[in-house]
């Protein structure tokens, strides 16, 4: 062999021999990006979990509102007619004939009420909308 050859050689096996020194720190840092990468990921999925329902139940609490609101004026109607029956204690008796348009007003706000309850409602709640 040459000198140079043999130059070129030793100048390789140097290169090899710091990148084998660097090679743990590199394995160490390419573990640690993995890892944080993994880590950052989990929560970024936890948090869409967590803020989904909470979204989610944003709605049920909105359609439990909105069904319970239509339902309490229903019965609020019909304890003013039963009033004036002589059958409540109402405050406000209401001549049946008087409050049918508005008991065909709150039975139609109803309806669609009792469906969002029935669509974002428990399987429970259903149930007992059906009943």
């Amino acid at each position: 062999m040459t000198a140079a050859t043999l130059g070129s050689l030793e100048h390789y096996h140097a290169a090899v021999s710091d990148f084998m020194k660097q090679l743990p720190t590199l394995l160490g840092v390419m573990i640690g990006a993995f890892g944080s990468y993994v880590v950052v990921m989990r929560g970024d999925r936890a948090r869409f979990r967590r803020e989904q329902a909470a979204r989610w139940q944003e709605r049920q609490l909105a359609a439990y509102t909105d069904y319970a609101l239509t339902l309490k004026k229903t019965v609020t109607l019909n304890r003013r007619v039963a009033a004036h029956l002589g059958h409540d204690s109402h405050p406000h008796p209401l001549p049946h004939a008087d409050a049918a348009a508005f008991l065909v007003d709150a039975a139609d706000a109803r309806s669609p009420a009792g469906e969002g309850l029935l669509m974002l409602g428990s399987p429970e709640v259903a149930d007992a909308a059906h009943e």
